[in-house]
This record gives C-alpha cells, structure tokens and sequence, in this order.
C-alpha cells in the first residue's frame, strides 16, 4: 500500500514534522501501562591523581646518593590529565645530586610521565613541568638527591599541579636517614722537578693509581678511602698528600 503524499508545507519545512502518533513515553503491556520511563545520566569530574614521594634507598652514608621519587598515581580516572608540574623544595642539608666523585651512575633526574625535570647539581631544588599521563596510570619523576648531614633531613614540599587541579605530595612511608660514613676520600698531589707518570700503592686496590705531572705539578682525587689503616708505599717521589676525613 502507497503511503499518502506530504504536504508540500511540511516539505520545505521537515522539521516541524509531528512526531508518529504510534510513539510512546510509557509502555503498554496486556497487563497494563509502565507510566512514562525517565533516564538521568551524572558524568562526574575527574579527581586530581594521587602524588607520593619515596627515598630510593631510604638510607645513605654522608655523600652518598638517593633517588627521590614521585609517583603520580591516574588509576581513578578515565581521562588523559596534562599540564601536570611540581617544585621540589628541599630541606637544609639536602641538596640535588651530581656532578661530584659520588655521582652514581643511572641516578640521574628522569621522568615517565614525559615533560622536563630540571635539577642542577647543588641546587636546593628541582623542578618539572609539561608532564601529561594517560587514563587508568602512573608515572614518575625522580630525582637524585644527597647529604653530608647526619640525621633525618626535614620535609620535601611539593605541590602537583594538573590539568584537573593540584594537590600536595604526600610524606614518605620511609623518612630518609642519612649515617655517618665510615670511609673517607684523599686528593693526591704530586710536585716534582721532573714532569713523569708517579704510581702509588697501597693496601687498598682501590687507591692503587698513578699520577702524570705537567708543568712540575699533578694530581688524581678525590678517591674513597675504606675504613681502617693504610699503609701507602710509593715510588718516584710522592711528595704531597691530602686527605679528607
């Protein structure tokens, strides 16, 4: 059976088309009518990700180095959260990591949530900014930190700002302690009126070393120097020694 046609008013102007007169709200049933449906859809805003800090390791001698790591934690949302930024105020004592004779080797500032940590050696503070981290996540931003201070150092304050709004890190589960350090380091300096390669022994293999002079002067340090006696022996003149406890 053909449809009848529309009316050409109704044509020109399809949106004012009446909605079918078989449409209903409500459902009807041989055992009566539901009474209209009603639906309600709540999108709820994304919480600020969760930012922690932890000492890896928590424990060091004096000079010794120490990562200090932020988590940002994205497992509560469905979203990408972006611009994410924090700085690191350290407390006295406590000064970022590298550059010296006890840089460690892989502790250096990195980040896995992208964007870029800035942390110079020697600098009472490190930074990061433009970090971004996917839904469901996490990522972290470390950085290496040291002390020459015996004890526990005080509070690392850090607040993350994102996308989604900012929050403060909270403390570490382990504060850090820094002890004292059993060993020390010595600078050797060589003078000498003929320039030539100088070695040096002694009882520990990590100080076996040589020095080449220039000019009448050279020197090789500052080296760790294990606990307990040394008895140093050495050839062609060593003739200065200093030494750091």
């Amino acid at each position: 059976m053909q449809r009848p046609p529309v009316p050409s008013a109704l044509m020109s102007h399809p949106a004012q088309l009446a909605p079918s007169t078989a449409h209903r709200d409500d459902l009807t049933s041989s055992l009566g009518n539901s009474g209209p449906a009603a639906a309600a859809l709540t999108v709820e805003a994304a919480t600020v990700p969760l930012f922690n800090q932890e000492y890896q390791p928590p424990q060091i001698v004096q000079g010794a180095v120490t990562n200090l790591v932020f988590t940002v934690d994205n497992s509560a949302n469905a979203i990408t959260v972006g611009s994410l930024g924090f700085t690191a105020n350290l407390p006295a004592g406590l000064t970022v990591a590298g550059g010296g004779a006890r840089s460690v080797i892989g502790m250096n500032a990195s980040s896995s949530c992208g964007g870029t940590v800035t942390a110079t050696p020697g600098a009472s503070s490190a930074s990061f900014a433009g970090g971004s981290i996917a839904p469901g996540t996490t990522c972290a931003v470390s950085v290496p930190l040291t002390s020459t201070s015996v004890g526990t150092p005080g509070t690392v304050s850090a607040t993350l700002t994102s996308s989604v709004g900012s929050v403060a890190a909270s403390a570490p589960t382990t504060p850090l302690v820094v002890v004292v350090n059993p060993d020390g380091n010595v600078t050797f300096v060589q003078n000498s009126d003929d320039d030539g390669t100088f070695t040096f022994a002694s009882t520990a293999a990590s100080l076996n070393t040589s020095i080449t002079t220039s000019g009448g002067t050279g020197s090789v340090g500052p080296l760790d120097v294990p606990g307990g006696e040394l008895t140093p022996s050495r050839k062609r003149g060593l003739r200065a020694l200093a030494t750091q406890r």
